[in-house]
């Protein structure tokens, strides 16, 4: 199965028979660490001109700084799906 951003959140919820809140935004916080540092070494990767001198054109740029962007942004809205998650899991009641 595919996955595409949607912007919605997995939900769990918080009771004595599941994982502690604690536990549920220590485990997305690793992830969102994991992805931060993954937008900072993709930002070394991103496409610049001088690499590019030799092309007839800029086109060649231009299509792969598409490419750059399109990769950032999907790292991009990933962390802030699972941030805004992470957020909705500190706060939400617990069921007893």
């Amino acid at each position: 199965m595919e996955y595409k951003l949607t912007g919605r959140q997995m939900r769990p919820l918080i009771s004595i028979n599941g994982d502690k809140r604690e536990t549920l935004v220590e485990q997305r916080t690793k992830a969102l660490n994991a992805i931060s540092d993954a937008l900072r070494a993709l930002i070394d990767t991103c496409p610049h001109g001088r690499n590019y001198q030799g092309y007839p054109n800029d086109n060649q740029y231009k299509r792969d700084k598409g490419i750059y962007d399109a990769r950032y942004n999907v790292l991009y809205e990933l962390h802030r799906e699972i941030e805004r998650e992470t957020l909705a899991i500190h706060e939400k009641e617990e069921l007893l």
